[in-house]
Protein backbone atom coordinates (compact mmCIF):
# COMPACT_ATOMS: atom_id res chain seq x y z
CA UNK A 1 0.00 0.00 0.00
CA UNK A 2 1.33 3.45 -1.11
CA UNK A 3 1.99 5.94 1.44
CA UNK A 4 0.93 9.66 0.87
CA UNK A 5 4.58 10.44 0.30
CA UNK A 6 4.26 8.11 -2.96
CA UNK A 7 0.96 9.38 -3.84
CA UNK A 8 2.45 12.93 -3.49
CA UNK A 9 5.62 11.72 -5.88
CA UNK A 10 3.05 10.11 -8.26
CA UNK A 11 1.03 12.95 -8.94
CA UNK A 12 4.29 14.82 -9.24
CA UNK A 13 5.52 12.49 -11.90
CA UNK A 14 2.00 12.73 -13.42
CA UNK A 15 2.38 17.14 -13.52
CA UNK A 16 6.30 16.62 -14.69
CA UNK A 17 6.89 18.53 -11.37
CA UNK A 18 10.10 18.41 -9.75
CA UNK A 19 10.22 19.51 -5.36
CA UNK A 20 11.37 22.80 -6.33
CA UNK A 21 8.48 23.02 -8.96
CA UNK A 22 5.86 22.20 -6.27
CA UNK A 23 6.91 24.02 -4.30
CA UNK A 24 6.86 27.29 -5.68
CA UNK A 25 3.71 26.28 -7.58
CA UNK A 26 1.54 25.74 -3.92
CA UNK A 27 3.30 28.57 -1.90
CA UNK A 28 5.69 26.62 0.20
CA UNK A 29 9.03 26.23 1.09
CA UNK A 30 11.48 24.22 -0.93
CA UNK A 31 12.68 22.24 1.94
CA UNK A 32 9.41 21.34 3.01
CA UNK A 33 8.35 19.20 -0.40
CA UNK A 34 11.58 18.05 -0.03
CA UNK A 35 11.13 16.59 3.56
CA UNK A 36 7.61 15.16 2.48
CA UNK A 37 9.04 13.19 -0.38
CA UNK A 38 11.91 12.21 1.15
CA UNK A 39 9.97 10.85 4.10
CA UNK A 40 11.33 12.86 7.02
CA UNK A 41 8.20 14.81 7.68
CA UNK A 42 4.31 13.60 7.05
CA UNK A 43 2.01 16.70 4.70
CA UNK A 44 0.94 19.48 7.20
CA UNK A 45 -2.67 20.00 6.91
CA UNK A 46 -1.84 23.37 5.44
CA UNK A 47 0.69 21.37 2.85
CA UNK A 48 -2.08 19.18 1.62
CA UNK A 49 -4.54 21.88 1.46
CA UNK A 50 -2.63 24.42 -0.56
CA UNK A 51 -1.67 21.68 -2.72
CA UNK A 52 -5.48 20.50 -3.59
CA UNK A 53 -6.78 24.08 -3.69
CA UNK A 54 -3.25 24.44 -6.12
CA UNK A 55 -4.55 21.21 -8.35
CA UNK A 56 -8.72 20.84 -8.34
CA UNK A 57 -8.34 18.15 -10.32
CA UNK A 58 -6.31 15.59 -7.59
CA UNK A 59 -8.98 13.95 -5.93
CA UNK A 60 -8.25 14.73 -2.06
CA UNK A 61 -9.88 10.72 -1.65
CA UNK A 62 -7.14 9.37 -3.05
CA UNK A 63 -3.89 11.47 -1.91
CA UNK A 64 -5.34 10.76 1.58
CA UNK A 65 -6.31 7.23 1.39
CA UNK A 66 -5.10 6.06 -1.89
CA UNK A 67 -8.79 5.31 -2.88
CA UNK A 68 -10.69 5.83 -5.83
CA UNK A 69 -8.36 7.30 -9.01
CA UNK A 70 -5.43 10.10 -8.53
CA UNK A 71 -7.15 12.74 -10.93
CA UNK A 72 -10.80 13.58 -10.21
CA UNK A 73 -13.21 12.65 -13.02
CA UNK A 74 -14.93 14.76 -15.55
CA UNK A 75 -18.65 15.48 -15.83
CA UNK A 76 -19.81 14.56 -19.83
CA UNK A 77 -22.28 17.65 -20.17
CA UNK A 78 -22.63 16.70 -23.89
CA UNK A 79 -23.74 13.36 -22.78
CA UNK A 80 -26.23 14.64 -20.11
CA UNK A 81 -27.76 17.34 -22.04
CA UNK A 82 -28.54 14.52 -24.83
CA UNK A 83 -29.91 12.29 -21.64
CA UNK A 84 -32.22 15.91 -20.42
CA UNK A 85 -32.13 18.37 -23.24
CA UNK A 86 -34.52 20.61 -21.29
CA UNK A 87 -32.53 20.78 -18.19
CA UNK A 88 -28.81 22.36 -18.28
CA UNK A 89 -26.37 21.91 -15.31
CA UNK A 90 -26.11 25.41 -13.51
CA UNK A 91 -22.53 26.84 -14.09
CA UNK A 92 -22.83 27.70 -10.43
CA UNK A 93 -24.77 26.07 -7.04
CA UNK A 94 -25.43 27.56 -3.63
CA UNK A 95 -24.61 25.58 -0.95
CA UNK A 96 -24.97 26.82 2.75
CA UNK A 97 -24.10 30.58 1.66
CA UNK A 98 -20.86 29.62 -0.40
CA UNK A 99 -21.01 29.92 -4.17
CA UNK A 100 -19.07 26.18 -5.89
CA UNK A 101 -18.73 25.87 -9.87
CA UNK A 102 -20.75 22.69 -10.18
CA UNK A 103 -20.53 22.39 -14.13
CA UNK A 104 -19.28 23.90 -17.16
CA UNK A 105 -20.42 22.80 -20.69
CA UNK A 106 -17.91 21.67 -22.95
CA UNK A 107 -17.23 24.15 -26.37
CA UNK A 108 -18.45 22.89 -29.53
CA UNK A 109 -16.32 23.41 -31.81
CA UNK A 110 -12.01 22.29 -30.76
CA UNK A 111 -11.38 26.11 -32.28
CA UNK A 112 -13.92 27.41 -29.42
CA UNK A 113 -11.62 25.78 -26.91
CA UNK A 114 -10.40 27.98 -24.16
CA UNK A 115 -8.29 26.77 -20.99
CA UNK A 116 -8.65 28.76 -17.66
CA UNK A 117 -5.81 30.64 -16.45
CA UNK A 118 -7.18 31.64 -13.45
CA UNK A 119 -10.16 32.61 -11.05
CA UNK A 120 -10.42 34.96 -8.07
CA UNK A 121 -13.05 35.34 -5.61
CA UNK A 122 -13.37 38.30 -3.44
CA UNK A 123 -14.81 37.87 -0.21
CA UNK A 124 -17.08 41.02 1.19
CA UNK A 125 -14.52 41.44 3.83
CA UNK A 126 -11.84 42.90 1.11
CA UNK A 127 -10.09 39.15 1.02
CA UNK A 128 -9.57 36.92 -1.41
CA UNK A 129 -8.62 33.29 -3.39
CA UNK A 130 -6.70 33.22 -6.17
CA UNK A 131 -6.54 29.64 -7.59
CA UNK A 132 -4.57 28.82 -10.81
CA UNK A 133 -5.01 25.53 -12.45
Amino acid sequence: MYRMKERIKQFMDYKALNAADLADTIGVQRSNVSHVVNGRNNPSSTFIEKLLLTFPELNARWLITGEGEMVAQQIDIVKAEKAEPSRKPDLFTSSHGETKISAAPKPAHSSDRKSIERIVILYDDSTFKDYRP
